[in-house]
């Protein structure tokens, strides 16, 4: 009985493609974390361009291979603007920021003996920490950070090969293309490998699956847009020079969550701590706290909403996880497979509730025979 319904699986139904497709994707993803990360990454940027690939294809007459590499360039345009001009000019800024600090700690120690003195409070036994003093103390740190855009090539070389991150980009670059150009066609032969019996309920979960990645995909690509906007803006009304630069960067790196807002922080304190002193730093970080509370309350909640459904612990945890099983790509994809992975968990669970097993009843065991 059992061999007659495997036969009629795979060989009257063609059962094999799906399983043969399920078994490769299981030696990819256990075997090849790597490349299983910059297919995942590839397919998460088909499907987030799919609207506006859709939109140019119907309205504007475009074929989706036109459309596709044209998105393709200005996001590569977009990206070597970050990585040519805007980080550059930036780093450049927080080399000179770190070079002004000693001058600052000891700007801060003559108020503090000024303040003293004035409040009639004795610290001359730390009268010692003039600037050399400093200086000397600060030595140890300074270096590393002197000259940021050497310390960040170092760990770059240390961290990646040059040949193999460009191999890996052209990769990511063609399987995306490949992915958007055929999307429609890849999703109809998907649907039509499901048994008709039960094409129903894998539509449904098809559609749950999309609910989560756009959710999160889509999602975050608006609030990543609507959060660099709003640094933007308030940034260069609190007066930090280059504020707009700053507020793209910080917008860029919204795309993973925490990431963004932990760099801007340090970045834009430490630009306002050494361009106007305490005070552009408190109107720099009242506009984070702002803006954060802003997102917090209406911009994310509104566009996010629950799709995702993953607790910020989580978040955490899945990032670590990404980064570790295959760096960057790795943690771009890490919160939404995270998110697949646990809805599939969930289905497994509610089965697992209403399954025989653990429905079984209790087996009460007889009373003794006092005979």
């Amino acid at each position: 009985m059992i061999q007659q319904k495997l036969y009629t699986f795979l060989i009257e139904r063609k059962g094999w493609i799906p399983l043969g497709f399920l078994i490769l994707a299981g030696f990819i993803l256990l075997f090849l974390p790597r490349i299983t990360a910059i297919l995942l990454a590839a397919f998460f940027t088909a499907y987030a361009i799919s609207p506006v690939v859709e939109f140019m294809d119907r309205r504007l007459r475009l074929p989706r291979a036109v459309a596709t590499v044209l998105l393709m360039l200005a996001a590569l345009l977009f990206v070597a603007l970050l990585i040519f001009i805007i980080v550059p000019a930036i780093f450049s800024q927080l080399a000179d920021a770190v070079g002004k600090l000693p001058a600052l700690a000891v700007a801060a120690i003559s108020w503090l003996y000024e303040a003293a003195y004035t409040n009639g409070v004795d610290i001359t036994e730390y009268q010692n920490l003039t600037e050399e003093a400093l200086l000397e103390r600060l030595g140890s740190f300074l270096p590393a950070f002197s000259s940021l855009p050497e310390f960040l090539g170092a760990v770059f070389r240390q961290t990646f090969s040059v040949l193999s991150f460009f191999v890996n980009l052209l990769i990511y670059a063609v399987v995306t293309f490949f992915v958007s150009t055929r999307l429609p066609a890849i999703f109809n032969s998907i649907t039509g490998l499901f048994p008709p019996a039960k094409k129903g309920e894998m539509l449904e979960w098809l559609d749950k699956f999309d609910r989560v990645l756009s959710g999160f995909i889509r999602g975050q690509i608006m609030v990543c847009f609507i959060l660099g906007s709003f640094y933007t803006i308030g940034l260069t009304l609190a007066g930090l020079k280059d504020g707009a630069s700053v507020g793209v960067l910080i917008g860029a790196l919204c795309f993973v969550p925490y990431i963004g807002i932990i760099t801007g922080v340090i970045i834009a304190s430490l630009l306002a701590l050494s361009a106007g002193g305490p005070l552009l730093m408190f109107k720099v970080f009242l506009v984070f706290v702002i803006i954060q509370s802003l997102d917090a309350v209406a911009i994310t909640p509104n566009i996010m909403g629950k799709k995702v459904g993953i607790s910020p612990v989580l978040v955490i945890i899945a990032l670590f996880a990404g980064a570790e099983l295959a760096g960057f790509l790795g943690v771009l994809v890490a919160v939404p497979t995270f998110a697949i992975l646990k809805l599939i968990g969930g289905y497994l669970v509610d089965k697992y509730k209403s399954s025989a097993i653990y429905n079984a009843p209790m087996q009460v065991d007889a009373p003794p025979d006092d005979r």
